[in-house]
């Protein structure tokens, strides 16, 4: 319980930060990957590593201290599951917030939900941020699925919680409602 909790207070944190940032840095543009293309990575959690690339990876925040070497430039990254690995695409070419400490990385950010990875433990966490939850579970869905180019048999294979703040919902807050598709998830 104490885990959801810090869960759900880390999206609100980081969706604050990530609305400070576009307020702050309007217009200004984020660098992009450059890499070839054709590299390949591997995985067996934390921070995916890269085998080859030459690309330099979006730093956010743009004042951060990273190097271009801290995160993978190439195309695609691998992510070890304890139901096997799966390749998806590199999220860390455009995220929208990549925490201090490179621990979360801020993949995409709206007003119905936000998606962010956990390099730690090579987790998924979705933050549901409106009503209709249906909806945004659907919407969420949609651009996990798509920002990471995978089939709904391998987001079943990541590790994906889906949460949703207790300001938003309270009888759903602090339950994992899992991604509606694969099994095990609660119904909305």
């Amino acid at each position: 319980m104490k885990k959801t909790i810090l869960i759900v207070i880390l999206i609100l944190i980081i969706a604050g930060v990530a609305a400070a940032l576009f307020y702050l840095n309007r217009g200004a543009g984020m660098p992009s990957g450059t890499g070839t293309g054709t590299e390949s990575t591997s995985s067996t959690g934390g921070l995916p590593g890269t085998t080859g690339g030459t690309g330099t990876a979006p730093l956010v925040p743009p004042t951060g201290n990273f190097s271009s070497s801290t995160f993978p430039t190439s195309t695609t990254i691998t992510i070890g599951t304890s139901k096997g690995s799966v390749t998806v695409n590199n999220f860390y070419r455009n995220p929208s917030l990549v925490t201090p400490d490179a621990e979360t990385v801020l993949i995409i950010a709206t007003n119905s939900y936000n998606l962010a990875y956990n390099t730690t433990d090579s987790s998924f966490t979705i933050g549901l941020l409106s009503e209709p939850l249906a909806a945004a579970r659907t919407a969420a869905e949609a651009g996990l699925l798509q920002t990471l180019g995978i089939s709904q048999a391998d987001a079943c294979r990541l590790n994906v919680a889906v949460y949703v703040p207790g300001s938003i919902d309270g009888d759903h807050a602090g339950i994992n409602l899992g991604l509606s598709f694969c099994p095990g998830a609660i119904g909305l």
